[in-house]
């Protein structure tokens, strides 16, 4: 993966926004498995166990960002975490709930479909949020990495109850340890992070779409899972 080396960090600035479009577009649809779409709780229970099983197998080149920072905790694991709403543009009311989870692996990104038009209403058992996902979010040796993710733990809490998420201390908000790690950076959003660190082009197209749809499009699978890959990327960074 293209990133700066480890000398220039300390003084990273950001990168001004009339440079950003000249960079290019993040390189996942080359470099990461086909995106796993998870629509049903027989599903989710396949998705669980395969990152499970990723994360144990923590084999060389497939989990990179695993290895960066086993070297200084080798108990933890690491992926990236975000989730995509439907969007509402009107004022009052409250906000529409999560309709969309990433968890991605250094390889796949799964995408958990947490409402959707013609979805099973009826049966609370064929929902993605299932026990084995619960425990997965919960897990406290698993970390899961974003930014401002903790308004999507808040989020997560208001429909799936108080213990949705565990503690929360398992989910890394990397804001702040950017504004640390480099100090003149005045913009921590994904966005400019993405640019500024990893000097690619992370698109945001995709952010106002409607993500209850029944089927999303390709172009909005790429965005979700990006915004998770981008994640574990930024956190490779800041610890090498």
């Amino acid at each position: 993966n293209q990133r700066l080396d480890s000398g220039s960090h300390s003084d990273l600035d950001d990168l001004p926004k009339e440079k950003i479009n000249a960079l290019p577009d993040v390189p996942y649809d080359k470099t990461k498995k086909p995106i796993v779409i998870v629509s049903n709780a027989a599903a989710s229970e396949r998705a669980v166990a395969e990152i499970r099983a990723q994360l144990s197998s923590d084999n060389g080149e497939n989990n990179s960002m695993n290895n960066t920072t086993r070297q200084t905790n080798g108990r933890f694991h690491y992926i990236g975490f975000d989730t995509e709403t439907r969007p509402k543009f009107h004022k009052g009311g409250e906000e529409h709930p999560p309709a969309l989870m990433q968890l991605a692996t250094g390889t796949t990104a799964y995408l958990f479909r947490l409402k959707y038009q013609g979805m099973n209403q009826k049966s609370k058992h064929d929902g993605v949020m299932t026990k084995s996902l619960l425990q997965l979010l919960s897990d406290p040796d698993i970390i899961k990495v974003g930014i401002g993710i903790h308004k999507d733990v808040k989020d997560l809490r208001r429909v799936y109850g108080k213990s949705c998420c565990g503690d929360g201390t398992s989910f890394l908000d990397l804001e702040p340890v950017v504004k640390v790690r480099w100090p003149r950076i005045e913009r921590p959003g994904l966005r400019n992070l993405t640019a500024t660190v990893l000097q690619w082009k992370l698109s945001k197209a995709q952010q106002k779409k409607n993500w209850e749809v029944k089927r999303l499009t390709t172009a909005m699978e790429a965005y979700a899972a990006a915004d998770a890959w981008v994640a574990l990327d930024l956190l490779a960074a800041i610890v090498r």
